[in-house]
């Protein structure tokens, strides 16, 4: 009796996806554009458009961790008065859909977002009160 042929198996990958710039919100705004870059010497840039996030913001900061998008904090009015804490998401394999995520402890706008040892953290900026901040914030994405 012949056995069976067993046939090589190749492990599953996930493809990377194209290098992207975002454009997220602006004045007033909760729209997002992406701009994905050529991957080749003959591909062109292509703008195009991505769910709009739950929140209009001025001023947010936007942070990628995780193979996920961040963007807090920022003003819905254009001014101190309308600072807001909020964090939204959007899981950058599958792009989207937005997610609501833990909110910071201040209302900032006008801030610096950045990515220290896995955390995000929010730098400065100014309050609902017309304060600038000199507080830092962090947050961890798997506490959430």
């Amino acid at each position: 009796a012949s056995s069976p042929t067993k046939s090589p198996t190749s492990p599953t990958s996930t493809p990377t996806p194209p290098p992207r710039i975002f454009a997220i919100g602006g004045h007033f705004q909760s729209s997002v554009e992406v701009l994905t870059l050529p991957t080749t010497s003959t591909s062109t840039p292509v703008w195009s458009s991505h769910s709009s996030m739950a929140t209009k913001r001025f001023g947010p900061a936007a942070a990628a961790l995780n193979n996920a998008l961040y963007v807090f904090g920022g003003s819905t009015t254009n001014s101190d008065s309308g600072a807001v804490r909020s964090m939204e998401a959007f899981d950058l394999g599958t792009n989207g859909p937005w997610e609501a995520k833990a909110s910071m402890s201040t209302e900032r706008w006008v801030f610096e977002g950045s990515v220290i040892q896995g955390r995000l953290c929010a730098v400065g900026g100014r309050d609902t009160s017309q304060t600038y901040l000199s507080s830092v914030e962090c947050y961890t994405p798997s506490t959430d």
